[in-house]
């Protein structure tokens, strides 16, 4: 009796699946995944996600391709995307920190979307607005 080998890549456990830009072809030469603590994907590949043979998922997040994927502590201040053309879209799989002399006005202008999967720390009056 002849048996073939399975065709694509078996990938170990990772902590973060980006699929956010992901293809048709890229996902189909995996074969296996092994645990995954999070999965990202974009509004565009979420049709992508079913496809994929993993272990365990912890969890999924759906995200602007465009999205900053953070890790570690991020702080934010009142420079933090002062500069920036158009709002932030972060992913942080970490702790957040809000500081004091942030605005609510601060935070609208300047954060168009916020993920995050570990502790923030943010001043109370900032809540709602983050």
């Amino acid at each position: 009796m002849e048996t073939k080998a399975l065709a694509g890549k078996t990938i170990g456990t990772v902590g973060v699946l980006d699929l956010r830009t992901a293809t048709e072809a890229s996902v189909g030469g995996i074969r296996r995944i092994g645990n995954v603590r999070m999965v990202l994907v974009a509004p565009e590949t979420t049709h992508l996600l079913p496809r994929i043979n993993a272990g365990n998922i912890g969890g999924t997040v759906e995200a602007p391709a465009e999205a900053r994927l953070l890790s570690g502590q991020v702080v934010i201040n009142r420079e933090y995307s002062r500069h920036q053309p158009e709002p932030l879209h972060l992913i942080v799989t970490g702790q957040i920190v809000v500081e004091p002399q942030v605005q609510a006005a601060d935070i609208e202008k300047g954060l168009g979307s916020l993920h995050a999967s570990g502790h923030i720390f943010c001043p109370e009056q900032l809540s709602c607005a983050l």
